[in-house]
């Protein structure tokens, strides 16, 4: 991921930047700086500030997960503002934590959605893969000890 434009470095995690950048945006009321023009970010600008590829965004709009803005041009480019920019990290941030893109929208998206079932089922699922490769990990050791 590039460092942004006011200074942020690379080590920060996702999901400080949703929140940072969350915050910064709405203190601009989602305007770039004293102009009067909406900020908008390309395909490609959401690629450099958030490290998803084109093809995720697009199947992320495919999906009704993240769906772009406004279009531009004749061609119609789609773009994205600061709201989406800041959901792009809340789903990076709840992908990182292990769970999928159904209990992401889920929580995104529904009002009276079960977060606590949403999280305890991922939970549960991180611990089983922790376990998997725990098991992976000792049968790894026990083949190296074999070998001498």
């Amino acid at each position: 991921m590039k460092a942004l434009s006011f200074g942020l470095s690379e080590n920060i995690r996702h999901d400080f930047h949703a929140v940072f950048l969350g915050m910064y945006f709405k203190s601009q009321n989602h305007y770039d700086l004293g102009m009067k023009e909406k900020v908008c970010y390309s395909v490609s600008d959401m690629r450099d500030l958030t490290g998803v590829t084109r093809k995720t965004l697009f199947y992320y709009d495919r999906t009704g997960l993240l769906k772009p803005t406004c279009r531009t041009g004749v061609q119609g480019h789609k773009q994205y503002d600061a709201d989406a920019l800041s959901r792009l990290r809340q789903i990076l941030m709840f992908k990182n934590a292990g769970l999928s893109l159904e209990e992401i929208h889920r929580l995104l998206d529904e009002e009276n959605c079960p977060v606590r079932d949403i999280y305890s089922h991922a939970l549960a699922r991180l611990i089983a893969q922790k376990k998997q490769k725990e098991e992976e990990i000792a049968e790894l050791q026990r083949l190296m000890a074999a070998l001498g």
